[in-house]
Formats: C-alpha cells, sequence, structure tokens
C-alpha cells in the first residue's frame, strides 16, 4: 500500500552505491572460481521474464490502467478468505531469512506474538536477521566474504561482480518462474513485468523483486498554501512554473518554493525533454548528463538560488529526507521531490488537504511533460544455492505466499495480525493497536504483492490515482533499468559524487555554469564511457 513507506529510489541506489564503493576485493575473492563471465549483457537482454497472470482478490474501485498506473481502493475489504490450503513451508523445520528493513526493529518471536503467528502461517521456524536499511550493504558483504549465508538473503544493487555472485552462491529460479513456469506461483506471476526486469543475471532470472510504483518522484506542494496565496497551482510552462516559485517565496515569513537542488534539476530536466538517465533512442547509450538541456535545468537551478527562491539551508538540506520533510510540513518550503510514498505520510501529518503532486509541465507548455519512470522495484531477494529442488521450491512459495495481494486473508495477517490484539477497524481501514504496532515484523522488504493506492478516503485515493494515471500515460523509461553494468557495480558512487558534488558547486555559485562541461569530460574518462558501452552491448 502506498502509505507503507521505505527508501526512495534515490536512497535505494546510494544504498547500492556504498557496495560498490567498498565490497568489491571480498566478493571478488569469494566468486573468483565462477564460470560466470563479467559482461551478461547480451544475454541478459534475452531473459525470459515471467508470463504476467494479473490476480484480483477484491474489485479496486479505481482500475489499474495498462501503461501501470496502480488501483486504488476506498476501504480495506472485511473478511478476507484464505488464499493457501496449506502454509508454504509446511514439512520443513526452519527457514534461515536476512533483510534490510526502514522500519522499527520488533521483538524476538519469544517475546512476540505477531511472529508467532508469521511462523505459524509460513509452516516453519522463521529466522529472521533484521539489518538497517543504511547497514545492510556492508552486512551483505559479511556475509558474503565469509560465506555465512541464510536461505533468503536481500541482494543489495549494484553488486560488483553481481553474475558472478549469483551464479556461485544463489539458486537460478528460472525453471521456477521464466515464462510460463511462474503461473505455478500465481501471486508472484502477479507482479508485473516491469519490476522484473532488475531481477535478472546470467541471463536467467535469479531474483524476485520488491515491487514498487512505475513512476519517480512526484513534486509535491503545499496546496493550500498556494490557494492562500493566490498563486497559480497548476503552472502550463517553465515560466508559470517560475512564476510560482516567486509568489510564495516570503523570506521574511520564513518561506521559500524548494530546498532540493538535485530534485529541482530532475523536475527540470523533465520539463525540458532530457533523457531519463540514459538514452539509447539510436542504439547507443548516451547520459544525460552530456545532455545540453541538463546543463540548462542546472543554470535553471543556478538562477533560482540567485533569485532567493530556495531555503538558505538548502545546501546542506539537499537529499536530505529529515529537514526537506520537516521544512515542507512546516510550510518553510511550499514545494518538494519526495517519493509517492510521501504523499501519505504528509497527508497523516498535516492533512490531505493540504497536499498535492503536480504535473511537471513542458518548459515552453503545450501539454505534460513525460515524468520519468524509476526501476519499478525497491530490492531484490535471493535464495541460497544448492538447497535441493524440494527445499528452493518450497522457498519460492514462501515468496509468493508473501505475495498474496489485498483481499486475502494472507495479506490481512501479516500486514495487521490479528483483530483486537494487533488491529482494530477505524474508518473502513484496519489501524494497528500500541501492540501491534510493536511486534509487527515488516515483512514487505523481502518482497510484497503490487503497490496500490490506499486503502483511504475517496477523494484522497481519487486525486492520487488522477496523478499517477496522468503520469504514466506518458512515462519516459530508463533504458538501463535491468541492464548490467560492471563499471557502475564498481564505481557507480564514484561517479555520482562527481555530479552530486558539482551540481551544487555550480547551484551556490561556488563554480560557473561553464564548468559543467569539465565535470562531464571527468565523469566520462572516469567510468561514465565505459558504463555507456556496457549498456549499448546489451543491444547489440
Amino acid at each position: 500500500m502506498a502509505s507503507q513507506t521505505g527508501p526512495s529510489r534515490r536512497t535505494f541506489l546510494a544504498a547500492g552505491s556504498a557496495v560498490a564503493a567498498g565490497a568489491a576485493v571480498p566478493l571478488l575473492s569469494s566468486c573468483s572460481t565462477s564460470s560466470a563471465t563479467k559482461d551478461t549483457s547480451a544475454s541478459d537482454a534475452k531473459a525470459e521474464l515471467p508470463t504476467y497472470a494479473p490476480v484480483t482478490a477484491v474489485r479496486p474501485d479505481l482500475p489499474a490502467s495498462p501503461q501501470g498506473s496502480m488501483p486504488g481502493y476506498f476501504s480495506y475489504p472485511r473478511n478476507p478468505k484464505p488464499a493457501f490450503p496449506t502454509p508454504p513451508l509446511e514439512g520443513l523445520d526452519e527457514v534461515s531469512i536476512i533483510y534490510p528493513t526502514y522500519s522499527a526493529v520488533p521483538p524476538k518471536p519469544g517475546n512476540n506474538a505477531f511472529w508467532q503467528r508469521l511462523n505459524k502461517g509460513a509452516g516453519a521456524d522463521l529466522k529472521i536477521t533484521l539489518a538497517t536499511g543504511g547497514d545492510y550493504p556492508t552486512k551483505f558483504q559479511t556475509l558474503i566474504a565469509g560465506g555465512d549465508l541464510p536461505d533468503i538473503a536481500g541482494f543489495p544493487v549494484p553488486t560488483p561482480d553481481q553474475p558472478q555472485v549469483m551464479s556461485r552462491l544463489f539458486a537460478d529460479l528460472g525453471p521456477y518462474l521464466s515464462g510460463d513456469a511462474a503461473k505455478e506461483f500465481p501471486y508472484l506471476a502477479n507482479i508485473p513485468t516491469a519490476s522484473w526486469k532488475t531481477a535478472v543475471a546470467n541471463g536467467t532470472i535469479y531474483a524476485v523483486p520488491q515491487p514498487r510504483a512505475l513512476p519517480s518522484n512526484p513534486l509535491f506542494a503545499r496546496v493550500d498554501l498556494i490557494q492562500q496565496l493566490g498563486a497559480n497551482p497548476e503552472p502550463k510552462s517553465y515560466q508559470e512554473f517560475l512564476q510560482l516559485m516567486k509568489d510564495v517565496t516570503d523570506p521574511k515569513k520564513s518561506r521559500w518554493a524548494f530546498a532540493d537542488v538535485w530534485g529541482m534539476v530532475t523536475h527540470l530536466q523533465m520539463m525540458l525533454g532530457a533523457p531519463n538517465v540514459w538514452d539509447n533512442s539510436t542504439g547507443t547509450f548516451t547520459s544525460t548528463w552530456a545532455d545540453e538541456r541538463t546543463k540548462q535545468a542546472l543554470g535553471m537551478v543556478r538562477d533560482m538560488v540567485k533569485q532567493g527562491l530556495f531555503h538558505p539551508d538548502a545546501a546542506s538540506a539537499t537529499a536530505q529526507f529529515t529537514p526537506l520533510r520537516e521544512y515542507f510540513t512546516s510550510g518553510r518550503t511550499v514545494m518538494t521531490s519526495d517519493g509517492y510514498a510521501a504523499w501519505d505520510i504528509f497527508g497523516q501529518q498535516i492533512g490531505y488537504d493540504k497536499v498535492t503532486a503536480m504535473v511537471e509541465p513542458k518548459h515552453d507548455g503545450g501539454g505534460d511533460a513525460r515524468h520519468f519512470g524509476g526501476t519499478g522495484s525497491q530490492g531484490l531477494t535471493v535464495i541460497r544455492k544448492g538447497l535441493g529442488e524440494k527445499k528452493t521450491r518450497a522457498l519460492v512459495n514462501l515468496l509468493n505466499w508473501l505475495c498474496a495481494p489485498i483481499g486475502t486473508q494472507e495479506h490481512l495477517y501479516r500486514k495487521f495480525g490479528v483483530e483486537g490484539t494487533d488491529f482494530t477497524w477505524k474508518d473502513g481501514m484496519p489501524t494497528l493497536t500500541a501492540k501491534g504496532s510493536r511486534e509487527l515484523v515488516d515483512v514487505q522488504y523481502i518482497t510484497d504483492a503490487p503497490t496500490i493506492l490506499g486503502p483511504g478516503q475517496k477523494a484522497t485515493v481519487t486525486t492520487q490515482h488522477a496523478w499517477h494515471t496522468r503520469v504514466t500515460a506518458g512515462l519516459l523509461p530508463n533504458p538501463a533499468v535491468g541492464r548490467y553494468s560492471d563499471t557502475n557495480s564498481r564505481k557507480g558512487s564514484q561517479l555520482k559524487k562527481i555530479t552530486d558534488d558539482a551540481q551544487l558547486d555550480i547551484a551556490f555559485g561556488r563554480q560557473p555554469l561553464s564548468h559543467w562541461d569539465d565535470v562531464v569530460k571527468q565523469w566520462r574518462s572516469t567510468g561514465g564511457d565505459k558504463m555507456a558501452a556496457e549498456y549499448s552491448r546489451s543491444t547489440a
């Protein structure tokens, strides 16, 4: 559900880059005898993804669109029916699992009735180890280096030597999930095709994704403040958007338009029609950093900062969720860029009637800009190699069980537990009690059913659904999603720092706009050109 939150795309990619920065040597050492090759891009492009077979356990109030917008629900269905006649792990004693979490760590099973019921529903003791999201890449590196692998593990992306790591240590799930084979696991087959692209390695499926919405970060706006100030909440061109920023900015009242440099550059790239990270329209990958429209967007942000439209602490707050969200909810900024799940976070904090998501206009007017698509998934989950066919199949079925959608008893139990103990009904929605909140084992970071909008108030869900439907109609995908670059796995964080630092230097006047040309040259020579070549080979 949209109200359940985790890291945004930016946070997740940064976590993966942490592995790239520090894990290469141990991973290479542990996988040096693998027969897998570094460059598997050509075979990956031919991998057979699961046949998509949508499942609707309960009819939504607002339908999903063929372009990928999520269905919407105004209430949570009461008395759902079980989807599984027997527990997925029936016959097994225990299963070891490790994954990153972005929620509070619950009490251990001995003092946790929720966890005990989760074990009963699964049919075995779930020996779960939780690691905080920011620490997980390092934890995973340690597991790989020491060979101390659990049965199921979250897999950070990108990971150096990813094809070799997958081939040597984790099970090939292609026999269970490629093509029509996935129909044996209907709730995994219910995951949209776009979410499976990142699960491919060595020309087959090696992981199960955690599906997420297709659009990248929305541009959120305090519509209440915009209306109070008599400004235009729906600008139809860049000039109207810039005027909106000027109209809402008033330093004497500690109110500014924005605070996130990188976020604004991205939304301006959309308005200008720049590529979404990469462009391969000619069959060769070229980076958005080398596109003149990106340089133009950066110059526009520099001018915004000069005009005083950015929060005075923007240099330190850029991409830092805590201050950016606090500025927005307190009204010190009127717009912010954040993950789509933040819509519910903001709505619950300050009221849904005060928050909306804007649709970026084309720079010169004439309609909506193409919103950038994300990865369609937040993370990957893998199964240890060498467990035997029977156990491996049971573990795939456990992941299938964890993907049972809204309208099934399994969904209700894993999200909310037992009525009267873990949750009570409030406004048509199961609401966790203090005990339920404390004991909840948030397994959505292993895998989950496809994301939905709501359940929630009709007006709110309808507004969210309208935004998602509108932006997904013309979504601009990143063509590199689902393609592996060995250079990106090793140098991703280094390359990201080059462009991140330069954007801040230019935006805040520490370097002229012309400095960007030198930055692009440095980025290309440091590894950007190799990344482009590796991605291009996958389309040859």
